[in-house]
């Protein structure tokens, strides 16, 4: 009996629940008006200022839109009316909240492209590593490099799958800098294996050819005179 009653009592105050929200906003806007116009102005270009920073993230037509709408309520601001100041400080919210919504959701779509191309640089780089590591067998450097690629592309793989586990935006564009600077010391470390193995190669050829007898000759270069046969 008396979970049933809890249960009524809960669905009852479930249903005034709109009515309890705009009370509470009415009671809210009233202290907002007792503030005066200057609180509320100041109030009004902090939030203002929130949206301002959260546009730089968006995407460029919602930034253009947000930026209209938000100059429109700056100069809305200029009223000395406290219960225009007060609906033009919600609609501030308002946008407030949009524009970090947007923002968010513009964060995510670069991260995962910022990621999708982090395992690809990875990619690139592990194809260098193979094709190097068939020229040059057993190399450390070539080994710990390899090592390093997996590792970073499975950190990319976990962000890439699990939103939970995916930091910001900020340290996700790091974390890509960080992977291409790896790919640049994979494909730097290759060409200088391969150089050097030409020069050897070279220096080999070299060492063949100055024992190599001249056209013509039978034998080795000798220096001195030679002599055909007797005079």
């Amino acid at each position: 009996m008396a979970w049933q009653q809890t249960r009524t009592e809960l669905a009852g105050i479930k249903q005034r629940l709109p009515e309890l929200r705009e009370q509470q906003r009415q009671i809210e806007d009233e202290l907002l008006q007792h503030a005066g116009p200057e609180a509320l102005r100041r109030a009004i270009e902090q939030q203002l200022e929130r949206t301002k920073r959260h546009e730089r993230h968006m995407e460029q037509a919602s930034q253009i839109e947000h930026q209209e709408q938000r100059e429109a309520l700056a100069e809305r601001t200029r009223s000395d009316d406290p219960r225009e100041l007060v609906k033009v400080y919600r609609d501030a919210e308002k946008l407030t909240r949009e524009a970090e919504r947007q923002a968010a959701a513009a964060a995510q779509v670069r991260s995962l492209e910022a990621l999708k191309q982090t395992r690809e640089a990875m990619a690139e780089a592990r194809q260098v590593i193979e094709q190097s590591r068939k020229r040059h067998k057993d190399n450390p450097e070539l080994a710990e490099l390899d090592e390093a690629i997996r590792a970073k592309d499975a950190q990319a793989k976990t962000w890439q799958l699990d939103p939970s586990k995916r930091p910001g935006l900020d340290e996700v564009e790091g974390f890509k800098g960080e992977a291409d600077e790896l790919r640049e010391r994979v494909q730097g470390k290759a060409q200088e294996l391969n150089d050097k193995a030409k020069q050897a190669l070279d220096q080999q050829i070299d060492e063949r050819l100055r024992g190599r007898p001249a056209p013509g000759e039978d034998g080795p270069r000798r220096s001195g005179p030679r002599f055909s046969g007797p005079r």
